[in-house]
């Protein structure tokens, strides 16, 4: 046997045992480009992530977030407070009144009793709390009609307070029927501006900025202590009277005297 022949076996050894350790390393690269690969996928996954929370963080900030702390000015429309208040008196009658702006009902009790509950806050006669729902919310298409009309109401009360009845008469005077879609923003910020809002009330209609503030404090009192809408209160009691007979309401009112404390 030739030493050419006695050495083949060992090459072919050599060659398996090379084959094998190319294959070994074949695998383990492509390991490593899988662990690299998920990394990557990994770390993509989280910087979108971070780009979806804080473009929605943004985005929440420009519509006043999740939170009433975002609005504007807190010592009018406050966190915590389900109402918009007028005449404060300590010693009067404190008249609470639910409504909603898509609410029939609601328009025929504005025009039976708003003028005479207004009149009544501004000679400081009673303590009055108008609390705007978004009751109606699903009787619009598309649904929302009544959270836009309320914050644009809500957006004229937090510029100036004395100018949230005339645009509560308007919204009443121009109400859509239930099921339509409502007037649109564009239409809300011409009657804003018609009950002497500023151009600025622009911004609050678009940024739906009080809409936190009705679902974080008006909605749940209502439910919790209300059959819905219109409801009027005095002195935290369900008022069972005649809501289109604004004598008996003010008889009523009367009668109560200050709330106990």
């Amino acid at each position: 046997m030739t030493q050419e022949n006695r050495n083949a076996p060992e090459s072919k050894k050599e060659r398996r045992l090379q084959a094998r350790e190319e294959l070994r390393k074949q695998r383990e690269a492509e390991v490593a480009k899988k662990q690299r690969t998920k990394v990557a996928i990994i770390a993509a996954v989280v910087v979108l992530a971070l780009v979806i929370v804080v473009g929605v963080g943004y985005a929440l900030s420009k519509r006043g977030g999740n939170s009433v702390g975002a609005v504007q000015n807190p010592g009018t429309v406050a966190e915590g407070q389900s109402y918009l208040e007028f005449g404060a008196k300590a010693d009067k009658p404190v008249v609470d009144v639910y409504l909603d702006f898509l609410c029939p009902y609601c328009k025929l009790f504005a025009e039976a009793q708003s003028e005479n509950l207004q009149q009544q806050a501004e000679k400081g006669d009673i303590t009055l709390r108008l609390h705007p729902r978004m009751m109606l919310d699903s009787f619009s298409t598309p649904a929302g009609y009544s959270q836009r009309s309320a914050n644009a109401a809500i957006c004229v009360y937090n510029q100036d307070r004395n100018k949230f009845f005339a645009m509560e008469k308007l919204l009443f005077e121009n109400q859509p029927r239930e099921g339509g879609a409502g007037l649109d923003d564009a239409r809300l910020k011409e009657l804003a501006k018609q009950a002497g809002a500023d151009a600025s009330v622009d911004k609050c209609i678009d940024d739906r900025q009080f809409v936190p503030w009705i679902s974080a404090n008006v909605e749940p009192e209502a439910l919790e202590t209300t059959r819905g809408t219109p409801t009027v209160k005095i002195n935290g009691t369900i008022w069972e009277g005649n809501l289109g007979d604004a004598a008996a309401l003010n008889a009523a009112i009367k009668a109560a005297g200050a709330p106990k404390q």
